[in-house]
């Protein structure tokens, strides 16, 4: 009796049995003198059809498949309201007249302002109001706020001790849009209020000394480099 993994020989009496049906195929056709053939129906008029080598079956001559080209099914995009034609396999189950259309559809998000001026991408079933932890927080805060903005900008930097960044988000809540400052705004008001340093400046700066000195030094001399390292013999 053939195994269920089988394939038995189709050729009545045969008792021959074979791992794949293209082995089965190649004996019985030379074993038996008869090629086993593999028909498919055509999708246009629905006749049965030996594909060629290779193809894939749909249609059986080129006259049903220029038939069926043009056939046109006519639909109504779910998105955009416009009407685009489709072969009537094509058109099963289509609702969308592109993949534009399509992705609009699908997508599940909208576009916030937060309080900070900022706008940001979330889920409309989201609750979010803002674009990060800073706006979250200065949001949910009842500390009082000053109107006075270098009093403002003072009281989130110097004394609640957030950082440049949080400084710009949080005070641009406070702020109409006009009014509304960059971080390098933020930053050049600390340093001229005094109370931020513009640590890209002083490195430079001191760099260039360091340069300075290095030119005095004569050549092939490291006792003064070494000294200023920290590395001079006691």
């Amino acid at each position: 009796m053939p195994s269920d993994e089988s394939i038995p020989c189709e050729w009545d009496g045969c008792e021959r049995e074979f791992l794949s049906r293209t082995s089965m195929k190649i004996h019985h056709s030379r074993a038996h003198g008869e090629r086993l053939v593999e028909t498919a129906t055509c999708d246009h008029c629905g006749d049965e059809f030996e594909p060629a080598s290779g193809a894939t079956g749909t249609y059986c001559s080129t006259a049903c498949a220029g038939a069926a080209r043009s056939e046109r099914v006519t639909l109504t995009c779910e998105e955009c309201g416009d009407e685009f034609e489709l072969s009537p396999s094509d058109a099963e189950g289509r609702k969308y007249c592109s993949k534009e259309c399509y992705g609009v559809a699908k997508d599940t998000t909208e576009v916030r302002t937060c309080p900070c001026g900022t706008t940001f991408r979330t889920q409309q079933t989201s609750d979010k109001q803002t674009c990060s932890h800073s706006c979250e927080g200065e949001l949910k805060t009842s500390k009082p706020r000053p109107d006075n903005v270098e009093a403002l900008l003072w009281l989130l930097y110097e004394y609640e001790e957030h950082t440049i960044k949080e400084t710009h988000k949080r005070a641009n809540h406070h702020l109409d849009d006009d009014d509304r400052l960059t971080r390098d705004g933020v930053s050049d008001r600390l340093i001229e209020m005094g109370v931020h340093s513009n640590l890209i400046q002083i490195k430079a700066q001191q760099a260039a000394e360091r340069e300075d000195v290095s030119a005095d030094v004569p050549d092939g001399d490291e006792t003064w480099r070494q000294y200023q390292e920290g590395r001079a013999d006691d």
